[in-house]
């Protein structure tokens, strides 16, 4: 027996086993060939697996300018500069990373 909520609707237990149930059925397909259009991939199977088509539609945009990745480019320019110069990779991967951080995560609890 299903249970449902008072609206009659499927509970979200319900849901959650039919989403497991649409991964895993998902997860045994064949591979799709990489040549193939991922967005006609996606059309043509969502009849199957509505809720996997609903989070590849949310997951498969990307973005609409190139700012993220100038920005990222102009602190590791800044952080690059002549005394940064002699950085390895690693370091400034790590450098870039807490730069981006927000400046609240620096204090301490005792500052809170």
């Amino acid at each position: 027996m299903v249970s449902t909520s008072r609206e009659g609707a499927p509970s979200a237990n319900n849901a959650s086993i039919r989403a497991k149930a649409e991964l895993d059925a998902y997860l045994i397909r064949e591979l799709v060939p990489i040549s193939k259009n991922p967005l006609e991939v996606w059309e043509g199977i969502k009849q199957l697996y509505p809720y996997l088509h609903r989070v590849a539609q949310r997951k498969r945009t990307v973005p609409g300018t190139s700012v993220p990745s100038e920005r990222m480019f102009s602190k590791a320019g800044d952080i690059m500069d002549d005394k940064g110069s002699r950085l390895t990779a690693k370091h400034l991967a790590q450098r870039l990373f807490l730069s981006s951080l927000d400046v609240s995560l620096w204090e301490s609890p005792a500052n809170i």
